[in-house]
């Protein structure tokens, strides 16, 4: 088993979940991001008020997630995955603190607090909105993704970050949420994730990086002591990464 020297708990401001810490934290030090960028405790939780108010279902991802599970750090934003036809509601909503967006993601400004919206198209991102957990920030509830979606995210983007700091970054918090939440995990998890990187490879290119990456995952969980959730390849998969 994983060896954690200190408990999660021992990361939160006393009587505040993961969640309710991270926002502090980057209240507190909101000087640290470049311009100041921070986030407002009330207008977060109005944020996500008012998607609830609009019966729109979200998942929380990023940063903000990322506290609901491991020791919490600062984050300049809040990150949502809306389904796909949510999304124009969502730009309907908060349209006057519009950004700008692409297909992929929308950028807002909330009085200050930054917030992207993902739209949800495929089957994959459309399960993590519908598979999302419930928590609270304060009294509201909110829906945070599951921690098994959280790493498979950050194992789909890590091989295609162009920065080495986001790439490692990703693979850090990969091992944290699997550290932290082991138990949570299971054997079939693994082989989801592993067999969600594979059919995503669309290109030979695409393909060893979701070899390499499997790979990866293999040694991360050796070097937790949890081999006996690693993905066994087949020798084809053997022979590519050879």
């Amino acid at each position: 088993m994983p060896v954690i020297t200190e408990p999660r708990e021992a990361y939160l401001f006393r009587g505040k979940n993961g969640l309710e810490t991270c926002i502090i934290l980057s209240e507190d030090y909101a000087s640290m991001f470049p311009r100041g960028k921070l986030m407002e405790h009330d207008k977060i939780k109005e944020i996500l008020r008012q998607l609830d108010e609009a019966s729109i279902p979200y998942a929380i991802i990023g940063g903000m997630a990322y506290a609901h599970y491991c020791p919490p750090r600062t984050t300049q934003d809040l990150d949502l995955m809306v389904l796909a036809e949510d999304a124009r509601k969502v730009r309907q909503l908060f349209n006057s603190y519009y950004l700008r967006g692409t297909r992929i993601v929308g950028v807002y400004d909330y009085h200050g607090t930054r917030f992207d919206v993902l739209p949800a198209s495929r089957r994959l991102q459309r399960s993590i909105v519908s598979r999302a957990m419930n928590s609270q920030i304060d009294e509201l509830p909110v829906k945070v993704a599951r921690v098994q979606d959280l790493i498979l995210l950050k194992l789909i983007a890590a091989p295609n970050r162009p920065e080495m700091r986001k790439r490692m970054q990703d693979q850090t918090d990969v091992v944290g949420l699997i550290e932290y939440n082991h138990e949570q995990i299971t054997a079939e998890d693994i082989v989801y994730m592993c067999q969600t990187l594979l059919q995503q490879a669309y290109t030979l290119d695409d393909q060893n990086k979701a070899l390499q990456t499997i790979r990866w995952l293999n040694e991360t969980l050796d070097e937790l002591e949890l081999s006996d959730l690693k993905y066994r390849l087949d020798d084809q998969n053997e022979e590519i990464l050879a």
